[in-house]
């Protein structure tokens, strides 16, 4: 049987993917510098500047597993972003914020703030902030929250994965995907089932991920 942890260590490390922080499913962080570290450096506003920079300060926090640090830069920087008016990184930055509150096992209150900021970020028509947030409650869900929760997060990392598809982002289309894995392999309820389907996301993902080893 695949283990999750395994598949997403393996399949992201050579791409600059997510880093699974204290061995936690649903804590990957999405390593923001490798996207951000040169938007810091370029001619940003002096907002989008400290927002940036709080927020990079933050994932390195998290990674050291100094999570109320963490937590205090990233709703600065979220706030900072949000006045900006720049919907991605205020997903980046609410994705960031439900990983620490996952690793703080505070599991209902990360999946309250996602669902709070899919409603208002569906409202500004930000198709990629939405689909982040899709997959935030995705891992947040995929285990430890009962089958029907479970059942949802398998929902949501698909319709996440295809929107990333639709997008071109080849990226979080593997990212979405390997939350799929993780529902698929945690189901209760019908566990060949689970293997097989987190076996053809599995594969699904490998096309993504090839694809974007070109597109590198």
């Amino acid at each position: 049987l695949l283990n999750p942890c395994s598949v997403q260590h393996a399949a992201m490390a050579p791409m600059h993917g997510p880093i699974l922080v204290g061995g936690i499913l649903g804590v990957a962080t999405d390593v923001l510098s490798h996207r951000y570290a040169a938007a810091a450096r370029g001619s940003q506003a002096p907002l989008e500047q400290q927002a940036t920079a709080l927020l990079l300060a933050a994932e390195a926090h998290l990674i050291e597993e100094e999570d109320v640090l963490a937590l205090e830069s990233v709703r600065e920087a979220k706030a900072k972003f949000k006045a900006a008016g720049l919907e991605d990184a205020v997903a980046d930055a609410t994705r960031l914020i439900v990983h620490i509150l996952v690793y703080q096992d505070k599991r209902k209150e990360a999946d309250d703030i996602a669902r709070e900021e899919l409603a208002r970020i569906r409202a500004t028509q930000a198709r990629v902030g939405e689909a982040k947030i899709m997959l935030s409650i995705a891992e947040v869900n995929c285990e430890r929250r009962g089958d029907k929760c479970r059942e949802e997060s398998a929902t949501m990392a698909s319709q996440a994965a295809d929107m990333f598809r639709a997008a071109g982002d080849r990226l979080f289309e593997v990212i979405a995907s390997l939350a799929g894995i993780s529902s698929q392999l945690m189901r209760q309820d019908d566990q060949r089932r689970g293997a097989a389907e987190g076996l053809r996301i599995a594969r699904e993902a490998c096309d993504a991920m090839g694809q974007l080893g070109h597109a590198a």
